[in-house]
């Protein structure tokens, strides 16, 4: 099972990702948008550049209430930090995206009865 996906990440933003998530113990997979979202995802991360970034955050919210919404971007903004929170997302990170950081998160996920796999550190 996947525990995060990358929803609509070029690929050096998601390499970046993803080596953080891994370092964690926690399996990625990369999506484009509007493909199916697992239900049994742990969490979805979605790039926050281009056009569609907000309307996406919507839309996956609505559809999947409970799952843990993050954007991630290459440069912090907090224009972009206030709409994504009012869009649904639960946080926004900026790279360097570290391995503290995503591991704080899914713990906190998993704590509240999400998932049970992955190395917490």
């Amino acid at each position: 099972m996947t525990a995060v996906e990358l929803i609509d990440f070029p690929e050096s933003l998601a390499d970046a990702v993803e080596a953080s998530l891994a370092a964690a113990g926690w399996p990625a997979s990369r999506k484009t948008y509007p493909a199916p979202i697992d239900g049994n995802a742990m969490a979805v991360f979605v790039c926050g550049e281009g056009d569609r970034w907000l309307e996406t955050i919507r839309e996956i919210r609505s559809m999947h209430p409970g799952s843990l919404l993050v954007v991630v971007t290459r440069l912090p903004d907090h224009h972009k930090w206030l709409d994504a929170l009012e869009a649904g997302a639960d946080d926004y990170l900026c790279l360097p995206v570290e391995q503290r950081e995503v591991a704080w998160l899914l713990r906190k996920k998993s704590a509240a009865g999400g998932y049970e796999s992955g190395r917490m550190t």
